[in-house]
């Protein structure tokens, strides 16, 4: 289901699921553990009161392939600067670019495609790496060209200093994208060796 346009106060716009509320962004926002868990966080499992100790936590993930870490923190960062760049080209964008001239709105487009392939490239590799803790693919498979994160040039491109002049907002996120993607990037290099 795609995101759909309700105010986040209207009484349709609860999770089809849970009932819950979406968040204060017009989106549904998943539960703060959903994506959390993995052999390497068994700590938390137990933490949360699930009964069971730490060994038999381990016990369960002894498979060489089911010790592969899923980045669940990673994972909700990346999720809120997409939910963050969305809100931003939907609804901030339009106003901002409406006191721009042409050339420096082209300058500010190219910025924010820059910024949404950051993110969907960190998407991407978190969604291949969740694969391999499910078992779904191999890490040999993960470690493939097509799984590998990538756009480097492009997505390691310095940002222009004028796209904070002109949008703080704009600036802001691509700060934050360019910190989660050399983060990824080295995470990403860590599993070559």
């Amino acid at each position: 289901m795609g995101f759909l346009r309700f105010s986040p106060g209207d009484p349709k716009w609860a999770s089809p699921v849970t009932g819950e509320d979406r968040n204060w962004r017009g989106a549904f926002k998943p539960p703060k553990n959903a994506f959390a868990f993995s052999p390497n966080r068994a700590e938390d499992f137990v933490s949360e009161g699930k009964g069971k100790s730490m060994s038999a936590v381990e016990s369960e993930f002894n498979e060489p392939e089911r010790t592969v870490p899923f980045f669940g923190r990673t994972y909700d960062e990346t999720m809120e600067l997409l939910l963050s760049a969305r809100h931003y080209v939907a609804n901030v964008q339009p106003g901002e670019f409406s006191q721009i001239e042409p050339g420096e709105r082209l300058h500010l487009n190219c910025e924010a495609l820059r910024l949404t392939t950051r993110l969907a490239q960190v998407m991407a590799w978190l969604l291949a790496q969740k694969a391999v803790a499910a078992g779904e693919l191999t890490r040999a498979e993960a470690q493939g060209d097509a799984y590998r994160l990538g756009a480097h040039t492009l997505c390691l491109a310095d940002t222009d200093a004028r796209v904070a002049a002109n949008s703080k907002k704009l600036g802001a996120l691509m700060a934050q994208s360019r910190s989660l993607f050399e983060r990824v990037a080295r995470l990403d290099r860590q599993f070559d060796g």
